[in-house]
């Protein structure tokens, strides 16, 4: 099991298709480090919230609510949900990209035996870090990895799981496979 590197593909797919509900082309220009998705990452996406607000003047979406993202086997659980974006002018056309993305409370990302939780989870679009924080726990099977700090680069592909308590250490238990 390679936790970090496969846990980094579905929590990059999951934060990404928040993406896609804020405005119809606003996941148009993402780089091919999210175009492979997670686990299980094809066809429809479908979220839901108990509200969403979008504002103009700040470029944000806000799900709130009991949000839920789905796509394929990939599932993405929160309290809440804020998508900041860019508008820019190319030829002639309005194209909106996410620049931040950033789940709050309870964060859980789910597919098939793969889960990642935190309480919350930001991925910067235009450096493709993903950081997940407060109380973070990974499991695939029965292998699971807690810390208190998860650090992805989807471009490196280079994960790192830290511990911010002072002298605090992260911990892992390994079940090999059959």
């Amino acid at each position: 099991m390679k936790p970090a590197k496969s846990f980094y593909g579905v929590l990059t797919f999951c934060l990404m298709m928040s993406v896609n509900l804020a405005t119809t082309s606003l996941a148009q220009g993402i780089g091919t480090p999210f175009a492979k998705g997670g686990a299980g990452a094809k066809g429809p996406i479908k979220i839901t919230a108990d509200s969403l607000f979008i504002r103009q003047k700040s470029k944000t979406a806000v799900f709130t609510g009991n949000v839920f993202a789905t796509r394929g086997t990939v599932r993405l659980k929160s309290k809440k949900m804020t998508v900041y974006y860019e508008e820019k002018q190319i030829g002639g056309q309005k194209k909106t990209k996410a620049k931040l993305i950033h789940a709050e409370g309870n964060v859980h990302v789910t597919s098939k035996d793969q889960l990642a939780k935190g309480n919350w989870a930001k991925m910067d679009m235009n450096t493709g870090i993903i950081t997940m924080g407060d109380k973070v726990f990974l499991s695939q099977g029965k292998t699971t990895l807690k810390g208190s700090k998860l650090e992805v680069n989807t471009k490196t592909g280079i994960s790192r799981l830290l511990s911010n308590k002072k002298g605090g250490r992260v911990e892992g238990f390994f079940v090999p496979s059959k």
